[in-house]
């Protein structure tokens, strides 16, 4: 009667340890993607790096941007649009093992090279991906554009 017991407990133990190390996931790929924004805001190339794996894939609308070094240049600040405020809003996570697909809506506020405010919000796509250190990074990063007003 005690190894039933003991089974029960060791399973139970085992799927505690499991969704207590979903929840770690699930809060270091939130504050990545919260880093993402606070670094794109500001213009901090060097942390939008580091958020990307080596090989990373941009997919913004009409384009592509394969690896690191191409991605910081996307996102480096430009004298057309001043970045004002940035957001990502998970809407669903769902993590298998190393890799993670993170599904919501972005917004995004700047300022034209005009002097007026802009801001948009549409849906996007985030693959991450466990880094050998331990650190949630993005894969393949796709977003929406918004539809043009009629």
């Amino acid at each position: 009667m005690k190894r039933p017991a003991l089974a029960l407990l060791a399973v139970a133990l085992s799927v505690g340890a499991a969704f207590s190390g979903e929840a770690e996931d699930r809060a270091a790929i939130n504050a990545a993607s919260r880093n993402f924004s606070v670094a794109f805001v500001a213009g901090d190339t060097a942390a939008i790096r580091a958020l990307y794996t080596e090989d990373a894939v941009l997919l913004p609308p009409g384009r592509e941007v394969h690896g690191r070094d191409a991605i910081v240049r996307y996102f480096a600040p430009n004298p057309i649009r001043t970045q004002l405020a940035h957001a990502m809003t998970t809407e669903d996570l769902r993590i298998h093992g190393e890799v993670a697909i993170d599904a919501g809506t972005w917004s995004n506020t700047f300022r034209g090279a005009d002097g007026e405010q802009y801001s948009a919000s549409e849906r996007y796509l985030v693959i991450w991906r466990r880094s050998t250190d331990g650190a949630w990074r993005i894969e393949y990063d796709m977003w929406h554009r918004p539809a043009a007003s009629n």
